[in-house]
């Protein structure tokens, strides 16, 4: 299992300031001429998610081992997607049964007996094409084998608000590849919420958003000039990272 993914940096005058949301330590600004490496940004920030990024995986999850099932939903029947949320993946459904799904669906990648006790698909035996015992085996093998990573579909991770107007309901981001545009933003004042409610923006800059979403808001929303209301994206850069679980 890997998760991969890309932090939002601002760099001014060789200060580099990593920004995400708070539920993982967020490393201080850093001098880049301090980092012994030819890719500086990326090398800090790789060394610091492969500890802080690990251990929250590791406390979240219990382990490194567990993937989220491919027939896990986090969206059920009746939602809009057009109404602001915080996308706050508390609850996982079953694609299947359409029930909340009793272990959340997490596949112990260790115990399968686990994931074979606690799967309750039996429940809707009629939508299977084959017995519910062999499709459950089957598919705590085809993620055992690879065949699904999960690695966007971790519990605990947040969804983007702008990811899902774009229809990728389902894709959830670490902590560290999400920040809030108001984070980022001078003073609230009257003419800049007139301008971005104007926009169609005002309801959603406090809610999660990813760093290569955050970085397409110039595109996404022309008629915002967003200098004149202190955030001047030729400071940002979007910064790779990988954190590998064998």
């Amino acid at each position: 299992m890997h998760f991969e993914g890309k932090v939002l940096v601002e760099v001014k005058d060789n200060i580099a300031t990593p920004h995400w949301r708070e539920k993982v330590p967020r490393p201080p600004p850093f001098d880049v001429r301090a980092i012994d490496s030819d890719t500086p940004i990326e090398s800090f920030l790789q060394e610091w998610i492969e500890q802080f990024g690990r251990q929250w995986v590791n406390e979240f999850t219990g382990s490194g081992s567990n993937v989220n099932c491919p027939d896990g939903t986090l969206v059920p029947d009746g939602v809009d997607p057009d109404i602001p949320t915080t996308a706050t993946p508390d609850l996982w459904y079953c694609k299947i049964t359409g029930d909340i799904c009793p272990i959340q669906a997490q596949v112990p990648t260790d115990d399968e007996a686990a994931f074979i006790n606690g799967c309750n698909v039996e429940r809707a035996a009629e939508k299977l094409d084959r017995l519910p015992k062999q499709y459950k085996k089957g598919l705590f093998q085809a993620v055992l084998h690879g065949k699904f990573t999960g690695e966007h579909h971790m519990a605990g991770r947040e969804g983007c608000w702008h990811c899902q107007q774009q229809g990728a309901r389902e894709d959830v981001h670490d902590p560290w590849t999400l920040t809030a545009i108001y984070k980022h933003l001078g003073e609230a004042t009257k003419d800049r919420k007139r301008t971005f409610r104007r926009a169609g923006l005002e309801s959603w800059i406090g809610h999660p958003i990813c760093a290569e979403c955050f970085m397409d808001l110039p595109e996404s929303f022309p008629d915002i000039e967003f200098s004149e209301w202190g955030l001047n994206f030729d400071r940002y850069q979007i910064v790779a990272y990988r954190l590998d679980f064998n």
